[in-house]
């Protein structure tokens, strides 16, 4: 599971821990599933992807958040593969789902938070 929090980075957006969430995503000829390890408004990290992606190919993903009756779907591209980890930037992202991102990843943190604090 991917670690709980914010990271800081070079980029210019925060980035936030996927805590494993799961996706589908679309490619032109096929349908595939993917666990999240880290999400910006920019772009985001997946690993596990089946089927396997390659550089430079758009997909379209599709995961859950706040609303399961209205899944986020974000147009992206590969922009790079490292071992099983594959690095995603967005394209034309809206900036209400910029807002639903960081809101729900930014409480998704705090409770994460919590939870480690109460098992202390």
């Amino acid at each position: 599971m991917a670690d709980a929090g914010i990271t800081g980075s070079k980029r210019s957006a925060l980035r936030f821990a996927g805590y494993d969430r799961p996706m589908t995503f679309r490619t032109d000829y096929d349908d595939g599933t993917a666990q999240l390890v880290n999400i910006s408004t920019s772009g985001c990290a997946i690993h596990r992807a089946t089927p396997e992606l390659e550089v430079e190919q758009k997909i379209l993903l599709t995961f859950e958040l706040d609303r399961p009756s209205n899944p986020l779907n974000i147009r992206a591209v590969v922009i790079r593969i490292d071992g099983g980890n594959i690095a995603l930037q967005f394209q034309h992202i809206d900036e209400n789902i910029k807002r639903r991102i960081v809101r729900f990843f930014a409480k998704e943190t705090r409770r994460q938070k919590s939870e480690l604090k109460s098992t202390s």
